[in-house]
């Protein structure tokens, strides 16, 4: 044999091998099943996508390919890193395993990295438990590492702490952590979840070059079909802890067999699929009042022997009742803050908020708990804002509590109202919320959000950590509810689909100012602004060709950029 017909027979050899795998946990009286003989295998360069719903046993595989899992998981079957066992491996020859052979970068880089650690001291410590270098050839090889990445100012970034860093960056320095000693095979566990359209996009193209500069075999965790259509040359679909179905990223994408995949696809948000009408422009006698004002707001964040950081710079936008406005942009664009700002959890530097008809300035006392009790909150992850030793009943009735509202007999009546509009059973109220699914979470918490019958809601990313299918599930409910009782709503979110299927109105922000605003079908399928233009061709599809031209698109935005900008 050829020395490069064995080079070709060792890239064919798989380098994650699944054999019937079965994973259980302890669940009361028996045990719980969530992988039942899964087989996988996944080779040299190749990105293999595990598709499927919250619990249907993709993160479960990925642990145990790390040799992550609880003690009390039972573990049978063959699990194969190159040729190691991993379930037969011992505490050592794990850690030794780990970022030499098998890599993994997790969903949330910012409870991945230790805070108290600088990022050149966290990628210095994967270098050092498994190579001999000294302290300078270990700085040297993490410069490099964060250049590889795409870090601007890598000698800077390296003291800087992850608090330091947006999470995009954070997200590269885990992937640096990860490809740190060159490993065979990189777990990637929904690594773009958090993240915004284009900095979802530069992962995307970071992790492509990985895998086309360096042959590393990628087996990609996520729920995100556009994704998987950019990323993707196979997909596993997985469903209750058994793989329903597996090929190509084309054949399962765009001609699925599985009738579960089939559903999966369908409940995928897609720009283009249908908004909800623009509100109209009725006499100004007949608007209706509007529930939140932004005038020339500007918010700035002061640190001592710092200059000040103006988070949002100038801002003036409205919500009338009835209306539901998009806000969209990068992280670091200002949406959040906007939305605390509303709330009063961070003060106005400049400019005026006018609550529900009332200065903000003025919201003290009495009158401020009046008017508050007009607004409820729905927040990104259902599972931290819940308190979790309080029943589900208890945690709707709440704010009923506080602000005095009903007797205990009235109150308990509105919770199973409200639990019966967000599609919950009665029986749901004497639950805790460990006890839900993420998307039953989500629903308590706009139940919760609803229980004072606001005027206006706030939405902070509600969706973003949710399945597709799921996603898809609160978006309707929100829809209709906003619907029956016509409250405002500002709808933060980096998910253009999705602002596109609720919003009747879309605010673009960069860099804390409003760089384009209008109807929906105004801004999302005829945008006035580069920038604009830049998000939207960054949305990835579920179509692998489609995606391509896409991003080729997208790139030509880039391209012609730069070249403005040097010009």
């Amino acid at each position: 044999m050829t020395e490069a017909a064995a080079d070709s027979a060792a890239d064919s050899a798989p380098v994650l091998t699944v054999r019937d795998l079965r994973i259980s946990f302890p669940g009361g009286e028996s045990r719980v099943d969530a992988v039942r003989g899964v087989d996988l295998e996944l080779r040299r360069g190749e990105v293999l996508a595990l598709v499927g719903e919250s619990g249907s046993g993709k993160s479960v595989t990925a642990l145990a390919a790390m040799g992550l899992l609880p003690p009390d998981a039972q573990v049978a079957g063959r699990l194969l890193v190159g040729d190691r066992d991993v379930t037969r491996l011992g505490p050592a020859e794990l850690r030794d395993m780990r970022g030499r052979e098998i890599g993994m970068v997790f969903q949330e880089p910012t409870t991945a990295l230790n805070p108290v650690l600088t990022v050149g001291d966290q990628i210095g410590e994967a270098l050092t438990n498994h190579e001999n270098l000294t302290a300078a050839q270990v700085r040297e090889r993490t410069l490099e590492l964060l250049e590889a990445v795409g870090i601007p100012e890598p000698a800077e970034r390296m003291r800087a702490y992850p608090h330091q860093l947006s999470g995009g960056l954070c997200q590269r320095v885990v992937i640096a952590m990860a490809v740190a000693c060159n490993p065979a095979v990189i777990i990637a566990d929904e690594p773009t979840t958090a993240l915004d359209v284009t900095v979802q996009a530069q992962i995307m193209r970071l992790l492509r070059e990985l895998r086309d500069s360096r042959g590393t075999a990628i087996l990609l965790i996520t729920h995100n079909m556009g994704v998987v259509a950019d990323l993707a040359d196979r997909v596993a679909v997985m469903r209750d802890g058994v793989v329903v179905e597996v090929g190509t990223a084309e054949q399962v994408l765009t001609d699925p067999q599985h009738e579960y995949t089939t559903a999966l696809l369908a409940a995928v948000p897609r720009l283009g699929s249908g908004s909800r009408a623009a509100a109209t422009d009725e006499p100004a006698a007949d608007r209706p009042p509007t529930v939140l004002h932004l005038q020339d707001v500007r918010v700035e964040y002061r640190t001592l022997g710092r200059p000040a950081v103006r988070a949002v710079d100038d801002v003036t936008l409205a919500v009338r009742r009835g209306e539901v406005v998009g806000l969209v942009g990068e992280s670091g664009s200002g949406k959040s803050t906007i939305g605390r700002c509303a709330l009063g959890l961070v003060p106005a530097t400049a400019g005026h908020v006018t609550l529900l008809g009332v200065d903000q300035r003025r919201l003290r006392g009495s009158r401020g708990r009046r008017v508050r009790r007009g607004v409820g909150v729905v927040l990104q992850n259902p599972a931290s804002a819940l308190d979790p030793r309080m029943t589900v009943g208890d945690s709707i009735a709440e704010p009923m509590v506080i602000h005095r509202v009903g007797s205990r007999a009235e109150r308990q009546q509105r919770v199973r109202r409200l639990l019966d509009d967000v599609r919950l059973p009665a029986a749901a109220a004497d639950r805790y919320p460990h006890e839900m699914s993420g998307g039953q979470r989500q629903r308590v918490g706009l139940a919760r959000a609803l229980s004072l019958g606001p005027d206006l809601v706030i939405a902070d990313e509600p969706t973003s950590a949710l399945d597709v299918s799921v996603q898809e599930t609160v978006l309707r409910l929100l829809t209709e509810l906003q619907a029956v009782h016509g409250f405002g709503c500002l709808f933060i979110s980096h998910d253009l689909a999705v602002v596109e299927s609720v919003a009747h109105r879309v605010v673009v922000l960069l860099g804390g100012r409003i760089v384009e605003e209008g109807a929906t079908q105004d801004v999302l399928h005829r945008p006035r602004e580069d920038y604009t233009r830049l998000l939207i061709s960054s949305v990835p599809v579920p179509d692998p060709v489609q995606q391509a031209a896409r991003r080729a698109a997208a790139d030509a935005v880039l391209r012609e950029s730069a070249r403005a900008l040097a010009g």
